[in-house]
């Protein structure tokens, strides 16, 4: 595929799945081996992901992503975008607070063909946590020596 090929695979992963929480679209989308990693999981296989997309939905039903931009070559696209949302249910055993959060991230998208196979995500979980007013639960505390 063409970097611009990969530049609008991306645009449209946001637009029409993620900001239209369209998850039904990802057959038609991603591959069935389908790779997510983050900074608070990491999923294979079309129905995980459809599973960590839905849990993300779920806890912010009105999460929109604006991407700022996007770069790619023949393989990968790469964006940086805002995701604002409101918490609205459980996340991640933080019970809904109703507040708003403005989350920078950056992802890294492989294709194959014109399928997605690899989102890698970034994003600050520390800041996230401190928007939602909690404390960063145990098990994602960095320990450093």
């Amino acid at each position: 595929m063409s970097a611009e090929s990969n530049r609008k695979g991306v645009e449209r992963y946001f637009a029409e799945m993620i900001n239209k929480n369209q998850l039904d679209l990802a057959e038609r989308m991603m591959t069935p081996d389908i790779f997510y990693h983050g900074p608070i999981n990491v999923v294979q296989g079309l129905a995980a992901v459809k599973g960590w997309l839905g849990e993300w939905q779920a806890a912010f039903p009105d999460c929109l992503y604006a991407v700022d931009y996007i770069v790619g070559d023949d393989h990968r696209a790469m964006c940086r975008a805002v995701m604002r949302g409101t918490h609205h249910n459980a996340f991640r055993g933080v019970a809904a607070t109703g507040r708003k959060v403005a989350l920078p991230t950056a992802f890294s998208v492989q294709f194959a063909g014109e399928l997605i196979k690899d989102i890698e995500a970034f994003y600050d979980t520390r800041l996230l946590f401190e928007q939602l007013g909690v404390a960063l639960p145990p098990a994602m505390k960095i320990s450093r020596d």
